[in-house]
């Protein structure tokens, strides 16, 4: 019996909120099917208001316009462009109220000399906030890309 309860006490202390990582994940969700949809009124809504962000061409955006136009400014010149990112991790760091997500992500476009799809991994962190959870930062790696002059350098 003391170690159970010393495992409910140990939850307790720690902060961690039933459902924390199915939030994160949830919200992460939500983020790609805007993306998907090219939905320019909900794109940030999971999105501290100074989001970090580095792209996996190395664009930097330090902001939520920044961020907002790193994304849209791709819309009319990339056919079809999807980013879908796959949590395969998420860890609550309770007492920092923050999470980190490590996964996997495809890119896929339409450029002017046909298809591309590119793969690699990424790393979030979210913080809690009084109105739930939001994306302050993360990072992409590209790790293959198919297609035509985008996946030869810049």
């Amino acid at each position: 019996m003391f170690p159970i309860l010393a495992l409910l006490l140990g939850a307790s202390l720690a902060g961690t909120r039933p459902g924390d990582e199915v939030a994160v994940r949830a919200a992460r969700a939500r983020f790609n099917r805007a993306i998907a949809a090219h939905d320019s009124v909900h794109l940030s809504d999971e999105w501290s208001d100074d989001i970090h962000v580095i792209a996996s061409r190395g664009n930097l955006a330090t902001d939520r316009a920044g961020y907002r136009r790193l994304l849209i400014d791709q819309w009319p010149t990339r056919p079809g462009i999807v980013y879908d990112r796959q949590p395969d991790r998420v860890v609550i760091m309770a007492g920092w109220n923050t999470a980190s997500e490590i996964g996997h992500w495809e890119g896929r476009f339409t450029d002017r000399d046909g298809p591309v799809k590119i793969k690699g991994h990424y790393l979030a962190q979210w913080r809690r906030t009084g109105s739930g959870w939001r994306l302050s930062a993360e990072s992409f790696v590209a790790e293959s890309c198919e297609g035509g002059d985008h996946c030869r350098l810049p």
